[in-house]
């Protein structure tokens, strides 16, 4: 294990966090600063999935503690709400110029409209970056083409190699993306795969612009936002921390860079 990985693992768990199903408070948002913000994607739904809210699904404390570990582990500058804690924002299609990075989770019960569409490709076009987590099962994946569809009739979801540079731009992580289950799955079943044998195996995916650019990454059949949302417990945490926080520092630093 890398030195700095170990210093990760060690510093969070120190922190300790809760359950992250607290009241959405708007208030939070801070203005705009050169520091960095990582910014949640609101949408609405069409239909429910297990263990699934929508939007809010790991919402705040997986961004928050994210955040948190990018400012121990590396040199990027957080931006802090009016408390002192980490920013984090809420946007919706209409209001996403003004961030670097939008995090999406449970997107496959996503339904854009066409406004809502163009307001997302527009922001990708002009070189925005999308991380789409936790979606779980075929019926997810083929919402997530319908949806993604909307966006980019011409582009499509291909997979990404494990010798992208997601893999290797801060951490390096050996052989793709882990699967790693929402906190009470893992409880309960002490397994990984949500969905059964629907979802097996851990999808990494990506649309991509006409230059090669990474627009949108999707990890479908892993909730990569539990392992940073859960660091109140530490069995959980010891087991999905470390490759968890290691793979959303690396994107993060990936979409500033590119």
């Amino acid at each position: 294990m890398l030195p700095a990985v170990m210093s990760l693992l060690l510093l969070a768990m120190q922190w300790g966090g809760g359950d992250g199903y607290g009241p959405v408070d708007p208030s939070v948002n801070p203005p705009p600063t050169q520091d960095y913000a990582l910014c949640r994607f609101v949408f609405e739904r069409d239909r429910n999935e297990a263990a699934g809210s929508g939007w809010r699904t790991d919402y705040p404390l997986a961004e928050m503690n994210l955040m948190i570990r990018l400012g121990e582990m590396t040199t990027v500058r957080v931006a802090k709400n009016d408390t002192g804690g980490p920013a984090h924002r809420l946007t919706t299609s209409d209001r996403i110029d003004h961030c670097p990075m939008l995090l999406g989770s449970d997107m496959g019960t996503m339904a854009l409209t066409e406004i809502q569409a163009k307001h997302l490709r527009d922001y990708l076009l002009k070189g925005g970056f999308l991380w789409s987590d936790d979606t779980w099962g075929t019926l997810s994946w083929e919402q997530l083409g319908r949806e993604f569809g909307k966006v980019f009739p011409r582009f499509r979801m291909v997979e990404v190699p494990t010798d992208h540079e997601i893999y290797s731009q801060y951490y390096w992580i050996e052989g793709g993306t882990a699967q790693m289950p929402n906190n009470g799955f893992w409880a309960t079943a002490k397994k990984t795969s949500e969905r059964g044998e629907d979802s097996a195996v851990p999808v990494t995916a990506a649309i991509y612009d006409d230059y090669g650019r990474m627009m949108v990454l999707i990890t479908h059949n892993t909730d990569i936002g539990d392992s940073w949302e859960r660091e109140g417990d530490p069995v959980f945490f010891t087991t999905f921390a470390v490759p968890g926080y290691s793979l959303g520092i690396n994107v993060v630093l990936y979409a500033l860079t590119h």
